[in-house]
């Protein structure tokens, strides 16, 4: 939002002066931003009943002309592919028709009332029993808890949800790129091994797998091409990160929780 003392030059100023200060750091900076952007869009996606308005938005503004993130993945270009498909399908609007073959392809694919076809939990993918609020939801929870992120009370929605997860990788690269911009090294380095460690004890072993579920059983080229983009968003996160060789280790981290408020 802008003032009335506010111009596009100042913005553009302002924005050249923030790219001036971060220097070197610009390139793995604008690794961030990519994901902080695709990581939240992709939580919004997946967590939550379909927004028709923001769907149409997506459509309207051509957003998956491009991916800011992984672009020199197969996965990436599998997604683009899919989603840039789906726009054209929608390019005059997305009516009750087409709205209604999205909410059916999400309620089939992660509600019910049958048997799910891509459950989102990551329990359910690396838990012996496959049920839900296993002891893996506790250690995703945990890692919120590090961060000061809590929950929201009046959902009742495992801490190991697909779309939370997103959304916490998404606030990390956020905060990685204000420490960056105030040069904390301190913080950035604890936020860049909390990204290392969280991919490796918590998305890669489940999120690839769950992603081919969707692709398998998607009837819409929008949840076929968010599925191929979120495997390989992460594939890509944890190349970044090299979370795949990480040992793991006990994890200990949506809205600020009160305790931590000054």
């Amino acid at each position: 939002m802008t003032t009335k003392a506010e111009s596009p030059t100042s913005n553009i100023n302002e924005r050249h002066d923030v790219d001036k200060k971060r220097g070197k750091n610009m390139g793995w900076v604008t690794q961030f931003e990519g994901q902080m952007l695709v990581c939240g869009m992709l939580a919004k996606a997946f967590y939550g009943v379909p927004d028709r308005t923001w769907l149409d938005m997506l459509s309207r503004e051509r957003i998956f002309d491009s991916i800011p993130f992984g672009s020199d993945l197969p996965e990436i270009a599998s997604a683009l592919g899919c989603l840039q498909r789906w726009t054209e399908e929608v390019s005059d609007g997305l009516d009750e028709e087409m709205f209604a073959s999205v909410s059916d392809d999400y309620n089939r694919l992660f509600v019910g009332p049958h048997q799910l076809l891509a459950a989102p939990w990551e329990s359910v993918y690396t838990n012996k029993d496959r049920a839900v609020f296993q002891r893996e939801t506790v250690s995703v929870k945990n890692w919120y808890l590090r961060f000061d992120l809590a929950l929201a009370t009046e959902y009742n929605e495992p801490a190991d949800h697909v779309g939370l997860e997103f959304g916490f990788l998404a606030h990390l690269a956020e905060l990685t790129i204000v420490a960056s911009d105030i040069r904390d090294g301190v913080e950035v380095k604890r936020l860049i091994d909390a990204q290392r460690g969280f991919l490796a004890n918590h998305m890669l072993p489940w999120v690839p797998r769950w992603a081919d579920e969707v692709v398998e059983h998607a009837r819409t080229d929008l949840y076929r091409g968010l599925a191929w983009l979120a495997r390989g968003t992460t594939l890509e996160a944890g190349s970044f990160f090299s979370a795949g060789k990480q040992a793991k280790k006990q994890g200990g981290a949506f809205r600020k929780a009160v305790s931590s408020q000054k």
